[in-house]
Parts: C-alpha cells; structure tokens; sequence
C-alpha cells in the first residue's frame, strides 16, 4: 500500500499525485499527525462546506478570534448571517462598480507605468504586495501615508495565526494599535460620513436593525486586510506565472482580451490559493461510509476538489475553453449544474470568500494592464521557484518578469 504523507517537502512541491490517490482510495483519511479527518473528493468536499449545522467555522477558527476578535469567519448560524448581511453589500454589486472599480484601477495603473523603462521585475515587490494596501487604503478612507502601517499590521497578524509565541502576541499587539486608528475613523465617520467603506459599515443594519459595534467593525477591517491582502498578493504572482506558463493560451488573451476573466476562472479552479479549509463536527456524521465523531476536526482539501479528475476533465490542463467548469463568475452556491461545476477556489456557502469579487477585479484589472502595456513578457531566467504549497496556501514565493 502506497505511504500517504501530508506533510513531506515531495508533498508540499507537487501535492497532486497524493490529492488523486487519496480520491480514489481513502477520500476521508484521518491524518494522524495533526489529529483531523482530510477530505479530498469533490462531492465530499461540497457536502461538508454546505452542512453549516454539522460542520462549523467554530472552534477552527479560534486563532482569529484570538488576535483580532470575534468576526464572522468563525460565526455559524443566524449571528453569522446577520453581520453578513451588514459587511457583504460593501464589497459586492454597484458599490464595487461604482465606488472601489476606480480605486483599483487607479492603483493599478499607478504601479504599472512604474515599470517603465525597466528591463524585469518582482512581481510580488512592484505589484502584488503594494496592490491590495493601495486598494485597501483608499476602500477604508486611509490617507496613503497609512500604507505602511497597514503592510506592518496585515505581516504581524498574518504571522501570529501560526500560532506560536512570541508572534502570537505581537500579532495581538499590533491588532490593538491598529484599532486606535480604526476607532478615530469611526468617530470621525459618525460626524462626517462619505462613501468609503467604514462609513458604510457603521451606518447600515441587518433586517432586525441590529449595527455592528465598534467593536466588531474593527474586527472585520482587520480581518479583511489580513483575508483581502495576502490571498489577492500571492493569487496575482500565481495567476501570472500560470499565464506566462502557457504561452499558447496567453496568446489567446492578447488576441482576445475577453478571454481573460475565462482565464481567471480557470486559474482559480486549477491553482487556487488556498489549499484547506477547517470545519469542528458538531455532532456524530456518517461522511461517505466514515462515522465522523462530535468534537472532531475535518479539513476540505479544495486544491483537491477542484482537481477531481470526476469532474474536470484532464484536471491539470489549463484549459480557458473548458466545457465542465462555470467560467467567467463565481458561484456561492457551488456544486454541478448544467453538466458543469463550479470551482472551490473561494470556498463555498455561508463562508463563501466575502472580497471574491475584489479580489477578482484587482487581479484581472492589472494583468490587462500588463498585456496593454508590454508587447513580451516572459518568466526571467533569474527566476527559480515554482508553485508549491507553504502552510495552508498554494503559493510561488517569487516571480521575475522580463519586459
């Protein structure tokens, strides 16, 4: 019998070997060393993200309530549905057209024409870490100035969900001091409100009336730049490398601009950031013929999920014309519909990613940017890493561009 290892560095640079095997042998396999159930089967995947009353945000997501306070990542139920309903409209809809579309292209245009005259460059130093502060900044009524101490904050908080000390309580730290900004702005909002997303926040309410205290606006600006920024860096170095990876399918693009959110769609399905999601077991639940007990732990592998060769075809191919993935939009609701699925890459139901459709626009916005922007781009020969997994995200710790 083949040995499963879910944590050796063969795993963690090419995953997807183990991902097929688990499938189609043990697709609910219980990883001793870190005391939880692995999950690895499309259907098995979508069946635990769906049972919000089985499978809970809580306890897994303690460690953010742990740095930066309660917010509806690890809420379940109606609380967690009444404060969604408050943060989501913010981030979705005309309000993203209307109101964070221009900042995101602002941003982007502003760190593309800094490549001019360059001959190559980091994509995560000139675009992918600066993009999503810049966005942020503007989104929450920062002056630029601020740029900074969000980028401290997000890399404290972001290392202390690891969980060890002493970054555990930096992390803590670094959440607080934040907030004192974050408490001035909501004053300063209350008296004089504008469009941005703090104002937003503190003057809407769920159906019953209930707002947000401030509190718990704090907690969702600091869970939105830890969630919003890191995720969106590490997908647009990925998205990149992918592209400049296939140079057939790029050359679709250039000649077709429209292809590009096809092209986001497929990416997010075959590469998408985050590799596991955590759910506690609130009570005892038979998962494809195994018992799963009250007060276990189980981890989604979407990176799997999305993966599963029984439902998309030859899996690994990047494929922007592909008949059995819904392109071009993601779908909350998930599962397979119209002989087609949708990808897992943002998750699925009540924890569906909020920012998906920032997300989406930042990455999209700059690439075309790019593309308008410089006639050749090619992966540099100073480039050495390549996609693999690190923790709990499926990253390229660099890419070098020549232009």
């Amino acid at each position: 019998m083949k040995e499963i290892s879910l944590h050796s560095a063969n795993f963690y640079r090419d995953p997807f070997p183990t991902f097929e095997h688990l499938r189609h042998t043990t697709p609910v396999y219980f990883d001793a060393s870190e005391d939880r159930w692995v999950v690895t089967r499309y259907a098995d995947v979508s069946e635990v993200l769906r049972n919000h009353e089985v499978f809970t945000a809580n306890p897994p997501y303690f460690r953010f309530s742990e740095i930066i306070g309660v917010t509806i990542s690890n809420m379940d139920g109606k609380d967690h549905d009444s404060r969604r309903s408050i943060v989501a409209p913010g981030m979705i809809g005309k309000n993203l057209e209307h109101l964070i579309l221009p900042h995101v292209q602002q941003s982007s245009t502003y760190l593309v024409d800094r490549l001019a005259g360059l001959s190559d460059f980091s994509v995560r130093k000139m675009l992918a870490k600066p993009l999503p502060l810049k966005t942020m900044t503007k989104i929450l009524g920062l002056d630029e100035r601020d740029e900074n101490l969000l980028a401290d904050v997000t890399t404290k908080i972001l290392r202390s969900l690891q969980g060890d000390e002493p970054h555990k309580t930096i992390g803590r730290e670094a959440h607080e001091e934040f907030a004192k900004t974050v408490y001035s702005l909501i004053a300063q909002k209350r008296i004089t409100p504008g469009t941005d997303l703090i104002s937003g926040l503190i003057s809407s309410a769920d159906e019953s009336g209930y707002k947000l205290t401030d509190e718990e606006v704090c907690s969702f600006v600091s869970l939105l730049l830890v969630a919003g920024s890191e995720t969106t860096e590490i997908a647009l170095v990925n998205f990149l490398h992918v592209l400049l990876s296939h140079p057939a399918e790029l050359k679709m693009i250039r000649e077709d601009p429209t292809l590009l959110n096809s092209a986001f769609t497929e990416f997010m399905r075959r590469d998408g950031v985050i590799v596991y999601e955590d759910r506690g077991i609130a009570e005892d639940y038979d998962l494809n013929g195994h018992i799963l007990k009250k007060g276990d732990v189980v981890r989604v592998a979407l990176l799997s999920a999305n993966n599963d060769e029984s439902v998309f075809k030859n899996p690994r191919k990047f494929d922007l014309f592909r008949s059995d993935l819904h392109l071009d939009r993601e779908r909350r609701s998930g599962g397979v519909t119209e002989e087609r699925a949708g990808h897992l890459g943002f998750g699925l139901g009540r924890h569906f990613c909020i920012g998906y459709m920032l997300a989406r626009a930042e990455i999209v916005t700059i690439t075309a940017l790019l593309l308008n922007t410089f006639d050749q781009m090619s992966i540099s020969k100073k480039n050495v890493d390549n996609i693999e997994m690190d923790w709990w995200v499926w990253s390229a710790k660099e890419l070098i561009i020549d232009i």
